[in-house]
């Protein structure tokens, strides 16, 4: 076992170890409520970005909805296909289409068979029987009477609206859409400072339709999720290559018969940059107190073991006999009280050898030990004792 070999240094390590203790438990919760804050933060931020980028959605669709239901009031465009002329109402559709900014415009027969469409890669939305090739979403379309919802074709993803051909009653679906492209989540990555993807799954096969991930980054996230699809609608950590990042999941309202999500990352290290700072400074702070409470410990130490030392000094100069000194300390704590007891005590016993000497002087020293050591008895003591006289 360890014994410390000075009253001082007992002191100062008690004094120092305590305020370790004190600070790094303070710096490590601090650490802790700080970090579990950033994630909370970052979690609140990641989902008000993905209720942002749906709402995004949301409001484009309601613009195409509103569009596409001028264009079914429109007299010359039910004109053009009560007359059969494809051509005609083709031309018409495409005009519409680059007026109001859609990149897909489709026209289907009541039961969902593709008419004529506008725009790229329509043929895609085609089956081989000529039917509209998300057949879910007409059938939304024909129980609600319009439809709005993201489909992907071909790893790219579109937000379509369906709403009806009224000549007066519905006779057909005019279907409108936009892609999801690069420039979108570009833009909602500049605004949230977070990785935007926006993955497919069916039957627990993940694929990435866009994203602002490299590519081998997004190869490693349809792994992870692969592994684990449990956490939608949580935040939780991920690692890509050397980067762990704060990631939330949200389904988005898809048309298909597969399902859509947005998957946001923020890098954690750039989100606890700030909470770092205040680490360091913590730190720096920490390691400021224990110099300081160093020093001070040592001053305070000083103070108390400087009047023990003299004490102790004391004491064995009266254990060698030499009660003449005295001690001085200009205390009123109980130190002082200790110091003037060793003076009074030493004081004491320097007049008991004084009168033992005196004493050892008159008469024989046995009978003055004896007076000095027990207690003396006015008129005096009776003893029997035996003389023996001799004559020689």
């Amino acid at each position: 076992m360890f014994h410390f070999k000075s009253f001082r240094g007992r002191i100062l390590s008690f004094f120092l170890g305590l305020i370790i203790i004190i600070q790094i438990s303070s710096l490590f919760f601090i650490d802790y409520a700080n970090t579990q804050n950033a994630r909370e933060l970052v979690g609140e931020a990641l989902n008000v970005t993905s209720q942002s980028f749906n709402n995004q959605i949301i409001s484009r669709n309601n613009g195409l909805t509103q569009a596409g239901r001028l264009l079914s009031g429109d007299f010359a465009f039910k004109t053009a296909y009560a007359s059969g002329s494809t051509a005609t109402f083709t031309t018409a559709l495409g005009n519409h289409r680059q007026r109001i900014g859609a990149n897909l415009m489709f026209l289907l027969s009541i039961e969902g068979m593709l008419v004529t469409s506008s725009g790229s890669n329509t043929a895609s939305f085609k089956t081989a029987d000529g039917m509209f090739f998300f057949p879910g979403f007409i059938d939304n379309a024909i129980k609600d009477g319009a439809a709005s919802g993201l489909v992907s074709i071909d790893n790219n993803i579109y937000s379509l609206i369906a709403v009806p051909l009224l000549t007066p009653v519905p006779t057909a679906w005019i279907v409108l859409g936009f892609e999801i492209d690069d420039a979108l989540i570009r833009q909602l990555q500049l605004e949230s400072h977070a990785h935007v993807s926006l993955l497919t799954n069916i039957e627990h096969i993940w694929n990435v339709g866009i994203s602002t991930l490299s590519s081998n980054e997004q190869e490693l996230l349809t792994e992870i999720l692969k592994m684990d699809t449990t956490k939608i609608g949580e935040t939780f950590d991920i690692t890509l290559g050397d980067e762990t990042y704060f990631t939330f999941i949200k389904e988005l309202p898809s048309a298909g018969d597969l399902s859509i999500f947005a998957v946001l990352k923020r890098n954690s290290s750039e989100a606890l940059a700030p909470y770092n700072r205040i680490r360091n400074i913590l730190i720096i702070l920490l390691i400021m107190a224990l110099i300081i409470s160093f020093v001070a410990g040592g001053v305070i130490a000083s103070s108390v073991t400087r009047p023990v030392r003299s004490l102790v000094q004391l004491a064995g100069q009266i254990q060698k006999g030499e009660y003449q000194n005295k001690i001085e300390i200009n205390q009123r704590d109980e130190l002082g009280h200790l110091a003037d007891a060793f003076n009074d005590m030493s004081k004491g016993l320097f007049e008991r050898d004084k009168v033992r000497n005196l004493l050892g002087k008159v008469i024989s020293p046995e009978i003055a030990e004896e007076l000095i050591n027990k207690d003396v008895k006015l008129g005096g003591e009776e003893k029997e004792i035996t003389i023996l006289f001799t004559d020689l």
